[in-house]
């Protein structure tokens, strides 16, 4: 097991539903897990344990390092559902459709050649990038590569949509 980050997308509506309502939130996560898997992949994102890797490649830091302000905010924005709520590792977060779409933008613009480049198994180690174990495999920065591009596509819909994004550590 370990800490997985989870990106949820849902409507402007829902979003200002749950704020400040974690039980109502809960049995919303509850109800997505329901549905068959097809269903869940278009409305959730597991981006596994890849998310301080990626973290790392935007920023040059992890989670605990990283500026304030910069893609870690990404996925903990500080915007908290409930700051009372453990949805398993902490409270959800969440980014309104502009700061999605900000966010979005952003993200389209980086060159995915100097984000693979930045990858390196013994700083990311030393910088203690979750999970901690990363190695010289060219199989691990293709999974970071990989997720990045879910990502990219996941967060696009969210735009298209003008939906917003709910992250959390599962």
């Amino acid at each position: 097991m370990g800490m997985s980050s989870i990106f949820l997308r849902v409507s402007l509506e829902d979003l200002q539903k749950f704020v400040g309502k974690g039980d109502l939130f809960l049995e919303y996560i509850a109800s997505i897990y329901s549905y068959e898997d097809d269903e869940i992949g278009e409305v959730l994102l597991d981006l596994d344990k890849s998310w301080d890797g990626l973290i790392y490649l935007l920023t040059g830091s992890s989670l605990h390092n990283a500026p304030k302000d910069s893609f870690a905010s990404l996925f903990f924005s500080g915007q908290l559902i409930d700051p009372e709520q453990d949805v398993g590792y902490g409270p959800a977060h969440y980014l309104t459709p502009d700061q999605v779409k900000r966010y979005w933008q952003k993200l389209e613009q980086l060159n995915k050649d100097v984000l693979r480049s930045r990858y390196d198994a013994s700083m990311m180690n030393d910088a203690e990038v979750y999970p901690n174990y990363w190695t010289d495999d060219n199989e691990e920065i293709d999974y970071l590569m990989t997720i990045f591009e879910e990502l990219l596509a996941f967060m696009q819909v969210a735009v298209e949509e003008e939906a917003a994004i709910i992250t959390y550590l599962s």
